[in-house]
């Protein structure tokens, strides 16, 4: 085994005991796999948790689960909510202590993120730009896979494109959902992936992270008006 899998076997056991101690609520989940995953892969000023998204036109997303954001742009908090500029967000994902009866809800906050505008360009011309934010699922338990399956193919039954479908669903131990946007055999992949599916999580999770940290810059003044001022 190499290093690389060996590292994320070992992630993979450390998220299989936090489920074994269990979880009150989905709070609990989350923190879980903030605390044995995300802020064991990426800085942890690079990680965020609750509130919501919002782009240059105003539009939110629901209550998001865990971020990997770019600390050099604001959070915009008060009165208690925090609110992620959608230029800043590397990837979201929504976690799951059992996705068993929550396939819905999660591909519904799923929609809510990929409805807002990604407000950045690619640095390089010629880059491909992607309109929607990457938004992924992850989970600690899950239905049987044909269950999974069958549920997800019936919630996205009524679309004519992969526009506005999860980039990535993970449960542990099992299997996971990619969806490939481009390429010769895009669509819906469910692969069993067994003790591999964290490892199988991370390379796409890091890929969309490198993607918009190297390619594509946020377009910060999106987000003002833009007035004259007198000069004096």
């Amino acid at each position: 085994m190499g290093p690389f899998d060996e590292y994320f076997q070992h992630l993979s056991e450390q998220l299989a005991e936090a489920d074994t101690d269990g979880f009150d609520n989905e709070r609990d989940a989350r923190d879980a796999f903030v605390d044995r995953f995300l802020e064991a892969i990426y800085p942890t000023d690079y990680v965020a948790t609750g509130g919501e998204i919002v782009d240059a036109s105003g539009e939110s997303s629901n209550r998001v689960g865990a971020l990997l954001y770019d600390p050099q742009l604001p959070i915009l908090s008060a009165n208690g909510r925090s609110r992620y500029l959608s230029a800043g967000v590397h990837a979201h994902v929504d976690v799951k202590a059992d996705l068993f009866g929550e396939i819905d809800h999660a591909l519904s906050k799923v929609d809510s993120i990929k409805r807002l505008d990604v407000d950045r360009m690619p640095v390089v011309e010629g880059t491909t730009q992607r309109n929607q934010l990457f938004s992924a699922v992850f989970a600690f338990e899950g239905p049987g896979p044909e269950t999974f399956r069958d549920t997800v193919l019936r919630y996205y039954a009524n679309r004519n494109s992969l526009e506005g479908c999860v980039d990535l669903i993970c449960v542990l131990d099992e299997y996971v959902l990619i969806t490939q946007f481009s390429g010769q055999n895009p669509g819906l992949q469910f692969l069993r992936t067994g003790t591999d599916s964290l490892t199988a999580f991370y390379v796409n999770l890091a890929g969309a992270v490198s993607t918009n940290y190297w390619q594509r810059r946020p377009l910060v003044s999106a987000y003002m008006d833009r007035t004259e001022a007198e000069q004096f």
